[in-house]
């Protein structure tokens, strides 16, 4: 279901630098979402009319949707995930789709060149929406086979390449740090699986699915494209240490989380931490959350509009019933903790 956008390493930590950007939000906000989804590959499943025109696709920010869940009001030109809770305009469904940074997800739909300058936003016509049935049969092999690929998990090994692991100091991440935490897998996808990829991951808490940002396919160093995503049966968020009594630190990511460690040299990590994996996670945090005593909560989700709303529904779910900070103003020039720490 997950389209993967693959950047070079060094394109992927140069995006957020930009001292200037083409595309703003407002302008992005005029191209269609139907028509960015199509420019994917991705047609919706059937019509809806629910205070407006509304149509429905197999979700793209969910590998799991086995039931058209995702909902595109193509008036208001907004979007509605039903499993996952969230919705927002294209940019916010960019970042959902690809883990993406407000400015990452601007360069990726300016890249499509769908928006023309000086263009306000007009709704698709509904008679001319094309959907899955109504594509030719040589078109929807192609879709349904970019929906059923899959991958194989091979080998789940310690971390010791060397790609993997000059990627990991790139990122200014301790190697010994993040072997505490991380793993390089082994694993094959069904449209080519002669060839053996790898990839670093960490567990989350399901145990049977692993959070990964690297180098895709990392043959070696010089191999630098990268994407984060996910691997495995299920998608949860990760708990560390988690107990009552203690503080606990909430990061978006893994990188995060191991920067961080990093940073302040935590080799004996004795405080708790919860990784969400996705900002669609945020209710499953709660929950885990909700379950433990806490002697303080330290936030450190992204700075960008998916992490700002993160951190938002955390407090207001939490407050008064837990002492909260959002730290989240340390790095409020860059994008993440990670960002912050490479540019110091």
């Amino acid at each position: 279901m997950l389209i993967y956008s693959l950047l070079s390493i060094d394109e992927h930590q140069n995006l957020s630098h930009r001292k200037t950007q083409k595309m703003n939000c407002a302008q992005a906000e005029t191209i269609s979402i139907v028509d960015y989804l199509s420019y994917k590959g991705i047609y919706p499943t059937e019509k809806r009319y629910k205070g407006g025109s509304e149509i429905r696709y197999y979700s793209p920010i969910r590998d799991s949707d086995k039931t058209p869940s995702f909902d595109v009001n193509i008036e208001k030109n907004v979007w509605f995930d039903l499993g996952a809770s969230v919705g927002g305009g294209l940019v916010r469904g960019v970042q959902e789709m690809y883990g993406f940074s407000v400015s990452q997800a601007l360069e990726d739909i300016e890249r499509t060149g769908l928006y023309k300058q000086g263009q306000t936003y007009s709704p698709s016509e509904p008679e001319k929406i094309l959907y899955l049935e109504e594509r030719s049969s040589a078109h929807k092999k192609e879709v349904n086979n970019t929906k059923q690929e899959t991958t194989t998990i091979k080998a789940v090994k310690p971390l010791n390449n060397g790609a993997l692991v000059q990627y990991l100091e790139s990122r200014h991440i301790n190697i010994d740090i993040a072997r505490q935490d991380l793993v390089e897998i082994y694993y094959t996808r069904s449209t080519n699986p002669n060839k053996t990829l790898f990839t670093i991951g960490m567990l989350n808490n399901s145990g049977e699915g692993y959070e990964i940002n690297n180098p895709v396919g990392a043959r070696s160093s010089s191999d630098k494209k990268s994407f984060k995503s996910f691997l495995g049966k299920t998608k949860d968020i990760t708990s560390i240490n988690i107990n009552s009594g203690k503080n606990l630190v909430v990061f978006e990511g893994w990188p995060d989380f191991e920067a961080f460690k990093s940073h302040y040299q935590f080799f004996d990590f004795e405080h708790s931490a919860i990784i969400l994996g996705s900002t669609a996670l945020v209710k499953r945090a709660i929950e885990e959350i909700k379950n433990y005593t806490y002697d303080h909560i330290f936030l450190y989700l992204d700075n960008d509009e998916a992490g700002r709303k993160a951190t938002q529904k955390i407090t207001d779910a939490l407050k008064g019933s837990y002492s909260m900070t959002d730290k989240s103003f340390m790095y409020q020039n860059h994008t993440d903790f990670n960002e912050w720490v490479i540019n110091r």
